[in-house]
């Protein structure tokens, strides 16, 4: 390490003088690999979502950005997962920043490299004994979330995130979760259902196969496989963040969902094969 990042962080994640910038974030770009959590989640990651968020930066974005979607084909599942969340970070940043920090071009580029890292990801454990949190389900999620809520993207690119989105949960792979992830995933699709150029059709087109798996799950398994109480419990979820109207901006500015009523009824339909009592 070039500096004391302990130190860093006991002042506030204040840059260190007389150190170049690019030297400092290749540093924490590798540690953000680290298999040492207290690395990796407790050093890397604050400083340098800190340091995005402050604009510290907004010169390095491209790059950056460009890097951290490179590395979620890095063999190491600690590294992929969290490059995601640090390019959610990035992502958050050009969303909410005035000029052109990155072209639209390439903030697709990045979406496009993590719907491929998250729907085919193979290491979909929580933690790990020896490295930590993992957690790849849960941090994709959240960074979804983050490109479903740009203003840089439109309608279409918000339609292949609720499809990797719901991919994941319906995917007969995904193991039971246990730490939150149905949530998160509830909430990345919430924050797109909360988009102005998303409609009654759209909502219906998502849910539709939604509706169809859970049929045929609920009908077809002796006791509830995994994928399907992990898709009950992300859609119960849905429809809480529905009702509490608990959507938000990217500066945190309270949002109410126009598609509320196309949601709630989707979310329904899609339930009461499992839960005949919520049929009409």
């Amino acid at each position: 390490m070039i500096v004391d990042w302990g130190q860093v962080i006991d002042a506030g994640c204040r840059v260190p003088p007389g150190v170049p910038l690019e030297d400092l974030l290749a540093d924490l770009e590798e540690m953000l690999t680290s298999p040492v959590l207290a690395v990796r989640d407790g050093t890397a990651y604050p400083v340098l979502a800190t340091w995005v968020e402050r604009g510290v930066l907004d010169t390095e974005l491209e790059e950056l950005g460009n890097r951290l979607a490179a590395r979620l084909g890095d063999p190491r599942p600690q590294a992929r997962s969290f490059a995601v969340l640090a390019l959610a970070e990035v992502v958050g940043r050009v969303a909410v920043t005035a000029g052109p920090l990155v072209p639209t071009g390439v903030v697709r580029a990045w979406l496009t490299a993590t719907i491929a890292w998250y729907t085919s990801e193979g290491d979909l454990r929580a933690w790990d004994d020896d490295s930590g949190w993992l957690h790849a389900p849960a941090h994709g999620a959240d960074a979804l979330g983050i490109f479903a809520l740009s203003p840089r993207l439109t309608a279409a690119d918000v339609g292949r995130i609720a499809q990797a989105l719901l991919d994941r949960l319906l995917d007969p792979a995904t193991p039971l979760f246990a730490d939150g992830e149905d949530a998160r995933i509830a909430q990345a699709l919430y924050g797109l259902c909360c988009r102005d150029d998303v409609d009654r059709d759209a909502v219906d087109g998502w849910f539709a196969l939604v509706e169809a798996r859970v049929t045929a799950g609920a009908r077809g398994s002796v006791r509830t496989p995994a994928w399907l109480s992990n898709t009950v419990r992300a859609l119960q979820m849905l429809y809480v963040l529905v009702d509490s109207r608990a959507a938000v901006t990217l500066v945190g500015t309270p949002v109410l969902c126009s598609s509320a009523d196309a949601v709630r009824a989707a979310v329904l339909r899609s339930l009461a094969p499992w839960w005949p009592p919520l049929r009409p």
